[in-house]
């Protein structure tokens, strides 16, 4: 019932009908992955994960509202990034098929490879259009909206850098020396 309430709403927004595949990608989903699933069995998660540095800026950085308050404080948005990090970690042991960890820093390497890989996840067939998203006309209502009318860019990798000197008690919440960079190890910090 829930299932069939959820896909209501969206289709006040879309046409579902329409559509292979919902994709929902709203920042906070990952807190209800488990609910996501049992909702939607056959659900799958595609989870980018990011050097944290950046995530943190880039969401410090981006004027979100209702009840996202953390993302005004860099002190909290470590402790919301932990947070999340160990969320994560436990969605991964219960649920090891359904969630697939894309590196954002791949993605931009590797644009065609990373996109392949997502969609064999998601038992969906490679189209060029896929590569040539900034193309499409659809109308886009998220904080990117700029960006998908772009090519991939890379200025957003390793912005953290610019912003160094101030990131120190970032890093001892992250529990990682801003003096050494970080790394991202099996997807997680290191």
């Amino acid at each position: 019932m829930l299932a069939k309430q959820y896909l209501e709403r969206v289709s006040r927004v879309v046409d579902v009908e329409r559509y292979v595949r919902v994709v929902d990608k709203h920042r906070l989903n990952f807190q209800y992955a488990g609910f996501i699933f049992r909702l939607f069995p056959n659900a799958r998660i595609i989870h980018t994960v990011r050097n944290p540095f950046d995530t943190c800026l880039s969401c410090f950085f981006q004027n979100f509202t209702k009840g996202q308050h953390y993302s005004f404080d860099m002190l909290k948005l470590g402790h919301f990034y932990n947070d999340y990090n160990r969320l994560m970690e436990h969605w991964d042991v219960m649920f090891p098929d359904k969630i697939q960890t894309i590196r954002y820093e791949s993605l931009l390497e590797g644009p065609e490879r990373e996109t392949r890989r997502m969609l064999d996840f998601c038992g969906l067939p490679f189209e060029d259009a896929c590569l040539n998203f900034h193309e499409t006309p659809r109308e886009v209502k998220t904080a990117s909206f700029l960006q998908v009318r772009q090519h991939i860019y890379k200025t957003s990798s390793n912005r953290w850098r610019n912003y160094a000197a101030h990131l120190g008690e970032l890093a001892k919440i992250l529990g990682v020396s801003i003096d050494q960079g970080v790394s991202v190890k099996n997807d997680r910090v290191n």
